[in-house]
């Protein structure tokens, strides 16, 4: 048996396409199989006409002093079905 690097971070970007969709479930195992932790990430190409708003200092710093980390568990994986 081949043996692998073990994986406690990946980083899963996705397009939403059904190629994705494959490769989710790779990565999904992957972490699943070192107990790690599966970070997903969408990113979508600015767009002239929008407006951008910029989360001020101050309440970056009160974000992080709280240490609040939401749970978005449920919103991950609910356009996959699980």
């Amino acid at each position: 048996m081949r043996e692998y690097p073990e994986c406690k971070r990946a980083l899963f970007c996705t397009d939403f396409s059904e190629n994705a969709d494959y490769a989710f479930h790779f990565a999904y195992g992957i972490a699943k199989r070192d107990d790690g932790l599966l970070y997903i990430l969408h990113v979508i190409p600015p767009c002239p006409h929008q407006r951008y708003d910029y989360i001020s200092q101050e309440d970056l710093e009160r974000i992080q002093k709280a240490k609040v980390k939401p749970d978005i568990s449920p919103l991950m994986f609910s356009w996959l079905g699980f």
